[in-house]
């Protein structure tokens, strides 16, 4: 595991391709949580422009839990701000007069986690002694 991480800092520090290729052939990545924001004028909601951004995480490859304030992904940093620009670009072409988008990301290379993985270390304090 230790030479792992040491492997992940190594490609880290050679840019962007390494750092994608690192996250591709990794089944760890960089976590983040979106929350989009979209003006709709129809008053049905935003579901018709969540179900957008959806398919345009799938269409991506990106690994996401949809919650029903926002959708946490799983990714590096470059392909999930390519993914929500591409968002943003089809919320307009389906008639959204403003998109906001407000994304947080947890960019770490100390360890190895994952979606699943930090709500499971979660679990694992509330177990009963």
């Amino acid at each position: 595991m230790h030479e792992l991480l040491q492997l992940r800092l190594l490609l880290l520090r050679q840019g962007n391709s390494a750092r994608r290729a690192f996250c591709l052939i990794d089944e760890v990545s960089f976590m983040a949580t979106a929350s989009l924001s979209i003006s709709a004028e129809s008053g049905h909601g935003i579901r018709e422009y969540v179900a957008i951004a959806l398919d345009v995480l799938d269409e991506m490859g990106i690994r996401y839990q949809l919650t029903p304030m926002a959708t946490n992904m799983e990714g590096d940093v470059e392909t999930i701000c390519e993914a929500l620009a591409l968002i943003h670009r089809r919320c307009h072409e389906r008639g959204a007069v403003r998109v906001g988008s407000l994304l947080k990301i947890d960019d770490r290379i100390d360890v190895l986690q994952t979606l699943e993985s930090k709500v499971e270390h979660v679990k694992e304090l509330r177990k009963p002694s």
